[in-house]
């Protein structure tokens, strides 16, 4: 992957882009209740429309948006490096190596996409309170292993799976505020059919969200496997 590749796919897509959505919806947290309550009834999707508007008439703001979008984007990638890195090792202690060998993501694709916060929050419960040095989250990668025969192979492998299993890990975290934007919008302008039914599109889409990036990471994780083994 040449330099335009690597900026675009693993900075731009894998990390701006899901830090821009996370920190626009996170300014909609902060400041929509003001515009909810001091708009006529409208529909979700024209509150964020104002809440747009509002950024775009202050180029500080615009600025200030890119600049936390671009620090939160790569705080939250490597923030799932770290979570990515414990789960291997959390597999490994259980005689299991494999992201795909873990209780979780044995379950059915329906059962992990309806329940996910319950696997965030065993996540975040494993690294927060289940990590007893940093140690447990480096992740050794595969490049600083593979034979200088094999190492054209491996790169050709990470560059295709790679970004995309980064651009929909991050996405699912960012998604979450955008979810709670919603309930904002009912608890200040009430409830709806549509609105009811947005929400749990967007519940649904970051479980779906999260099963498709574990199965990027889990696919890369075999090839690189079987590739180290010859």
């Amino acid at each position: 992957m040449n330099f335009f590749s690597q900026f675009f796919f693993g900075f731009l897509l894998a990390q701006v882009v899901p830090g821009l959505i996370c920190t626009f919806f996170l300014f909609f947290l902060s400041v929509g209740s003001k515009i909810v309550s001091e708009s006529k009834p409208m529909g979700y999707s024209d509150y964020l429309a104002e809440h747009a508007r509002n950024l775009a008439m202050h180029p500080s703001w615009m600025f200030c948006l890119f600049i936390a979008a671009t620090c939160l984007g790569v705080l939250i990638h490597w923030f799932n490096w770290m979570i990515v890195a414990r789960l291997e090792q959390r597999s490994q202690s259980l005689g299991t190596p494999g992201l795909e060998n873990l209780p979780w993501h044995r379950r059915s694709i329906t059962v992990q996409i309806l329940v996910w916060p319950i696997d965030l929050l065993r996540e975040l419960m494993l690294l927060f309170l289940g990590t007893p040095n940093f140690e447990k989250t480096i992740r050794l990668e595969k490049r600083a292993r593979v034979s200088s025969e094999r190492f054209p192979a491996l790169a050709r492998i990470e560059d295709f799976y790679l970004p995309f299993a980064q651009f929909l890990t991050n996405l699912s975290w960012a998604l979450t505020p955008a979810l709670l934007s919603i309930f904002l919008v009912f608890v200040y302008s009430g409830f709806t059919a549509r609105r009811g039914l947005f929400a749990v599109g967007c519940y649904l889409i970051i479980g779906a969200t999260r099963v498709l990036s574990r199965h990027q990471l889990i696919t890369l994780d075999l090839t690189e496997r079987e590739l180290l083994k010859g």
